[in-house]
């Protein structure tokens, strides 16, 4: 059987403190709150600026309102590269194994950078940034 306590505020009588009742425990759902959060996609992603010729690694759990920000200006880190390519991305169970993947990316040179999204060539964005890639690597 679960218990679960409320709290409420006590009859005036001066005391002004709170104090706790018991509560009829709810029927259903059995767990109370939105815990949809746990169940949202995270993606870590790679983007390409053609113009800077650089890289950006991230992560987040909305990828296309987080490719539409970069490219319209509203992150100052990416704001000077736009327009910006999706190259790669992948989906990961939790938030704790994106942040820790982009963290890895963060740490490879472009060349290595290259070479991992050839290794996970599935995960390559389009036929379009594939080939691009194959540009950029020198095959």
């Amino acid at each position: 059987m679960v218990v679960l306590a409320q709290l409420v505020r006590a009859p005036d009588c001066g005391s002004g403190g709170r104090r706790f009742e018991p509560g009829i425990p709810p029927k259903s759902p059995a767990i109370v709150g939105d815990f949809s959060f746990l169940l949202m996609a995270n993606y870590v992603y790679i983007l390409y600026s053609k113009s800077l010729k650089q890289f950006y690694k991230g992560q987040t759990n909305d990828l296309s309102d987080r490719l539409a920000r970069h490219n319209a200006g509203y992150e100052l880190a990416t704001e000077p590269g736009r327009p910006w390519l999706l190259m790669w991305s992948v989906e990961k169970a939790s938030r704790s194994e994106a942040v820790v993947l982009e963290s890895k990316l963060k740490n490879l040179s472009a060349d290595r950078l290259i070479k991992f999204m050839m290794k996970y060539a599935a995960n390559v964005s389009s036929p379009d940034e594939l080939l691009l890639l194959k540009q950029l690597s020198g095959c």
